[in-house]
């Protein structure tokens, strides 16, 4: 007889970590480090709602790593999703199956007034059976859109292979660039956890140099408020200085003629690793210095061991010249009670109509903020 409960705080979580390093977690973004990290970063608007999973011996047997976000300026306040929010790519339970997700929830159904709304991502190759579970809470918006799906770098095969699977014509471009890479001073770097700090110092001005035209930083705030890169910028800093400090290489560097030209920060874990935040100066852009770092980036990783890059959701031109495989995911987003049904059906049903408005885009550009850009740390 399986038995769920819901912790929600980090004292309560402590009883809970022999557990969860003890079960298979295949991403870190359901790491006890991982939870523990962003946790603590956003402790002044998110608790923990973590679901332990016991079976009949008193053993844990499956986690959801989730939490519960706070957000008074809407109308869905009380908000769950899995630990790191966006920053969490995948919110897969640990050890799940179909009858520990019949208990996770159970016990979301149990605790539902202590939730308005409640957002996924989740891969349907480990979770299908919450998926199922999930549409029996009520309105649910389910996506499965090419846009939800994860772009893969796929080097099981080598990384000869994968260079043979890439356009001819990105080839061609990457070995111009080479050619007059090779004429200037430069240098690649590849940086440990133990050395991260001042190019993560780098990294995070360079990623906000980046958007400097009104255009590109309206772009930029859509993407994220001010305040919450500044949050990002800090979470990642605490992922790689007290989650990596022993582990290996996680920034990998373009130097040219003496300065940073491009810089990439990847989480690796077991084979695959996550690439979790790029930024080059616009200034080297003819020489294509971000293609040029991750065509290097790629063969060190492979040459590690390291057999897929994640690059994330999204349909962005560099990922899309540079996959060559699709993980699936899907979005969910259920709501409960009143207050979370008008919050889901503006979000689910509205909203995406309204977008697709041309008053809508005219609308929402005069009434956007645009703020002066935050320094980070």
């Amino acid at each position: 007889m399986l038995r769920a409960s819901l912790h929600r705080s980090l004292a309560s979580l402590q009883e809970l970590e022999a557990a969860w390093r003890s079960l298979p977690c295949p991403t870190p973004f359901g790491s006890w480090e991982f939870a523990q990290a962003w946790l603590q970063i956003h402790r002044s608007d998110t608790e923990p709602f973590v679901i332990a999973v016991r079976d009949g011996a008193d053993r844990v047997v499956a986690i959801a790593p989730w939490s519960l976000e706070h957000r008074p300026e809407r109308l869905g306040k009380r908000h769950v999703t899995g630990i790191g929010g966006g920053d969490g790519w995948y919110h897969d339970p640990l050890g799940g199956d179909a009858a520990t997700s019949a208990a996770i929830v159970g016990c979301l159904k149990t605790h539902r007034a202590l939730w308005d709304t409640l957002r996924l991502r989740i891969r349907p190759d480990r979770s299908r059976s919450l998926v199922a579970q999930l549409r029996q809470l009520g309105l649910m918006v389910e996506q499965q859109s090419v846009e939800c799906h994860h772009r893969l770098i796929d080097l099981s095969a080598g990384w000869e292979a994968y260079w043979q699977e890439l356009p001819s014509s990105l080839r061609r471009n990457l070995r111009s660039a080479e050619r007059k890479l090779q004429s200037l001073p430069h240098r690649f770097l590849e940086i440990d956890a133990a050395h991260a700090e001042p190019w993560l110092d780098v990294l995070f001005r360079m990623h906000q140099d980046r958007w400097t035209t009104e255009q590109d930083q309206e772009a930029f705030y859509a993407m994220k408020g001010p305040d919450s890169w500044l949050t990002f910028y800090a979470f990642l800093r605490a992922m790689v200085t007290q989650v990596l400090p022993e582990g290996p290489a996680c920034l990998y560097a373009l130097e040219i003629q003496g300065r940073p030209a491009a810089i990439d920060l990847v989480l690796p874990y077991g084979t695959c690793a996550y690439g979790t935040l790029r930024a080059y100066d616009p200034e080297f852009r003819p020489l294509s210095a971000g293609h040029l770092l991750n065509n290097w980036e790629f063969q060190r990783l492979n040459a590690q061991g390291i057999e897929t890059i994640d690059l994330g959701s999204g349909l962005y031109p560099y990922k899309e010249r540079l996959r060559n495989a699709l993980q699936e995911a899907i979005h969910v987003e259920i709501a409960s009670g009143l207050r979370g049904t008008l919050h889901g059906g503006w979000h689910g049903h509205l909203k995406p109509w309204l977008v697709q408005q041309p008053a809508w885009n005219t609308l929402n550009t005069l009434m956007r903020r645009r703020p002066t850009a935050p320094q980070p740390s």
